[in-house]
């Protein structure tokens, strides 16, 4: 189930919960939205990589958020070809973001989780932790990508100016640091069930950026709905999220 660009925002909140949760966010950075509002999943990470193996007793908690649509509770791998590489392209073209938390034990409904990321090539995604950040939560970590994000010269994206898709004279570039802050304000990991989560997002300059460096935060709410851990790992590989989250598969994530 894919995205068509005329939904409105009811019809849009509609399709997306039947696909698996809903995302919307709010603010702008130089003009460009933050779009992984389409289908939102998450799952408890209790078991290793292949069935036969002993059960992983940290068993994390993901969620997930991307701009396409699709039943986040169904294996993406039996679509046709076709289908299925459209599925991928509209993915990796969009924006999206990864929440992950090492113990789903110690979840605590109304805490708010932060941690900071730094964009560490000029592709727009912040999936590197901060080694110099101090004011972080352990145990929590995310990745956020920003596919319109102008972070190379000439770089094609919308400009301000309107004019969608030409080579931009007006270069700025983002900030290469992300706060990401997440409260949850609801965790239920039943199968099925659904958790609840407030999301802000704000980048920053670091120290070594252009003074006109883009600045700015965003915000919004995830409605996640948790789904079977093979069927989510399966579709985290068939759907090229674990290479866009720069993430091998049943690795623990620092």
């Amino acid at each position: 189930m894919r995205r068509t660009k005329f939904l409105g925002l009811a019809v849009l909140g509609a399709v997306a919960a039947g696909c698996g949760g809903i995302s919307l966010f709010s603010g702008r950075i130089n003009g460009a939205f933050f779009e992984p509002t389409g289908t939102v999943f998450a799952f408890v990470d209790q078991l290793s990589p292949a069935p036969q193996l002993a059960t992983n007793p940290s068993s994390r908690f993901i969620a997930s958020g991307v701009y396409a649509y699709f039943d986040a509770a169904q294996d993406q791998a039996s679509q046709n070809g076709t289908n299925l590489a459209e599925l991928k392209q509209e993915i990796a073209n969009h924006d999206w973001i990864s929440l992950e938390w090492a113990n789903s034990n110690e979840l605590e409904v109304g805490k708010t989780y932060k941690t900071t990321l730094i964009r560490t090539t000029e592709e727009p995604f912040f999936r590197v932790v901060d080694p110099s950040a101090t004011d972080v939560t352990a145990g929590f970590t995310a990745r956020v990508g920003f596919r319109r994000a102008p972070v190379r010269r000439n770089a094609p994206y919308t400009c301000p100016s309107g004019s969608p898709r030409f080579l931009c004279q007006d270069y700025r570039p983002f900030g290469t640091r992300a706060v990401v802050e997440v409260t949850l304000n609801s965790v239920n990991r039943a199968l099925g069930a659904q958790s609840t989560l407030t999301v802000k997002v704000t980048v920053e300059k670091a120290a070594t950026d252009p003074e006109d460096a883009l600045t700015g935060t965003l915000s919004g709410s995830l409605a996640a709905d948790t789904v079977s851990e093979r069927v989510a790992e399966t579709n985290l590989a068939t759907l090229g999220l674990y290479a866009l989250f720069n993430v091998n598969p049943g690795t623990v994530i620092p």
